[in-house]
């Protein structure tokens, strides 16, 4: 995916941009918005919010449509819980909004696909919130990709710490999710669920998956646990090498007939990308509707998984 990092003169400098939600995730936005300074942060909404939260100046409260009314900025960024996404998004969109929407996008396959056509035919952006696919790791294993020939099997592993609060779906939505929506990004078809096994224990912090999906020409097998250590991996194997990369690392290996090659990657914040990615989606000069298709695609696997 390429995008001009500088955007259209159409656009201001930096357009005004309003925070829905100010927990976690949303810290993460305000740094990474505070950073990289590709918009303006016009205000914050959040329905608990704590003054320390925010940053001096910024205008804030906690009811979204009195906000939006006030700041009218042209985009939000829109990162409360899952179940809040799709009403809030909505709100977002009757104020003539472009959305950036926290991953998972909806609970639902099917609300995501109502949500996403329904910004479409008001000409706006939805914007999907799989910070991963700009990650310095991933890009550079995009770029390597063609030199393995054709893919035929990938293997993802994906372990975190568990969520203050665990939302429906658990595990498969809140990590293996990920990298359903990398795997949908590099295999050019239809990829279904050949079987899955859900731990659901009492005790939600210890919740795992494991996955087995396949397609006409290859398979993938996608784990994901909440557990104290973190790790991200990701083996792509083709029929002329591998790849492994390390998310954490961060680093890339590639082996194929001519040898080993191990690259050592920078750390940059897929996040200050992302936000440069979705200004350039306002702009015109980002797809949005392509980007947001493997993102919908990854909620159709995940719910197969859980079905599974």
């Amino acid at each position: 995916m390429r995008f001009s990092d500088a955007g259209s003169q159409s656009l201001p400098d930096r357009p005004d941009i309003l925070l829905v939600g100010i927990g976690r995730m949303g810290r993460h936005h305000l740094s990474a918005l505070t950073r990289r300074k590709t918009w303006n942060v016009a205000g914050i909404v959040d329905s608990h919010l704590k003054l320390n939260d925010i940053p001096d100046l910024t205008k804030h409260g906690s009811d979204l449509p009195a906000m939006l009314a006030e700041v009218h900025p042209f985009a939000a960024i829109v990162a409360v819980p899952p179940g809040a996404h799709d009403e809030v998004a909505r709100t977002c969109l009757g104020a003539g909004c472009h959305v950036l929407l926290e991953k998972p996008i909806c609970p639902s396959f099917e609300q995501a696909n109502r949500l996403a056509r329904d910004f479409r035919q008001a000409g706006l952006v939805l914007f999907g919130g799989h910070s991963e696919r700009f990650h310095s790791v991933y890009s550079a294993l995009l770029e390597a990709l063609p030199r393995l020939g054709q893919v035929c099997r990938i293997e993802a592993l994906r372990q975190g710490p568990c969520p203050p609060r665990v939302e429906p779906g658990g595990v498969v939505f809140d990590l293996a999710v990920h990298d359903l929506d990398l795997i949908a990004r590099l295999v050019p078809e239809n990829v279904r669920v050949a079987s899955a096994v859900v731990d659901r224990r009492e005790d939600p912090s210890l919740g795992s998956c494991r996955a087995e999906l396949e397609w006409s020409t290859g398979a993938a097998t996608v784990e994901a646990a909440w557990r104290p250590l973190r790790r991200r991996t990701l083996r792509v194997v083709g029929t002329q090498g591998v790849l492994d990369a390390d998310f954490l690392a961060p680093s890339l290996t590639l082996s194929d007939a001519k040898g080993v090659w191990r690259q050592k990657l920078a750390w940059r914040d897929p996040l200050e990308t992302e936000h440069a990615a979705f200004r350039a989606a306002c702009d015109g000069t980002f797809d949005a509707v392509a980007d947001l298709a493997p993102q919908i695609e990854a909620l159709r696997l995940a719910e197969r998984i859980l079905q599974a």
